[in-house]
């Protein structure tokens, strides 16, 4: 049996979401996959405690880590991920944010069941204040689809102004998956010191150059939380790199920035 491992990122100050989120994931259904959370110390440090306490409580996470890689800001979630997706142990690799609820418990399943040359996506729906308040009166646990239930999940416009109806496409992913092969052939995410770009769309780039595109599969639900520090830090607001090569998509050679 393939053995999974699920890295995921968490910056804290959202006890009750992330709550949700790791009781989301102790539904899952496949039975070989390690668990590493890891605080990014993105937000008051105060709130390390508390994730540690939440992630006691759930047997199945088996590694819980907080950054070591320094300065840290939004944009370097994805050097983390690359940072603790390298030395797992899994063969196949899923990357995770911290606010997504699953809608499918047998999602590892899904995810490995896709061809290897493929990265997989889990389409991220948006919840608005009200939605994700509600979630405390619905029994979501036991059945997630019926979050698709409360009243404008459809019609609201999520913080891009555009409604559930449009997600999906993996523009970005909240949650991602691939075979170890297929991340090590990509060349994993960037180290960039402040890291580069949101989440995997530098990787999103570097695929579609290489005539790769992403499968969307599943579908998980993203907690309200508001604008929180989705920033891009000044030592961040770099130009694109520049790909012109396959080894330079795969990060074997090095791209040279776009210059005005």
């Amino acid at each position: 049996m393939t053995k999974v491992s699920v890295i995921m990122v968490a910056g804290g100050s959202r006890p009750s979401a992330i709550s949700n989120v790791l009781r989301s994931w102790g539904r899952i259904t496949y039975p070989n996959f390690d668990f590493t959370l890891v605080y990014s110390g993105l937000e008051d440090e105060s709130d390390y405690p508390v994730l540690e306490e939440l992630a006691g409580q759930h047997p199945y996470i088996t590694k819980f880590e907080k950054s070591s890689i320094g300065k840290s800001t939004f944009a370097s979630t994805s050097r983390l991920w690359r940072k603790y997706g390298m030395s797992s142990t899994g063969d196949y690799i899923v990357f995770a944010m911290a606010d997504e609820i699953l809608a499918n418990y047998d999602m590892l399943e899904i995810l490995l069941s896709t061809p290897k040359d493929k990265r997989t996506s889990v389409a991220t729906f948006f919840l608005n204040p009200t939605q994700t308040a509600a979630l405390s009166e619905i029994n979501w646990i036991d059945n997630p689809k019926t979050i698709e239930d409360l009243p404008e999940f459809w019609t609201h416009l999520d913080f891009e102004s555009t409604p559930n109806t449009t997600r999906g496409g993996a523009v970005v992913s909240h949650i991602s998956g691939a075979s170890r092969e297929y991340w090590e052939w990509l060349g994993w995410y960037r180290d960039d010191e402040f890291g580069y770009l949101n989440l995997d769309q530098d990787i999103i780039v570097r695929e579609n150059f290489m005539g790769r595109q992403v499968l969307d599969v599943c579908r998980c639900y993203h907690q309200w939380h508001g604008p929180g520090n989705a920033f891009v830090p000044d030592e961040h607001r770099l130009s694109p790199y520049i790909y012109t090569t396959e080894a330079q998509a795969k990060l074997l050679e090095p791209a040279e920035r776009w210059k005005p």
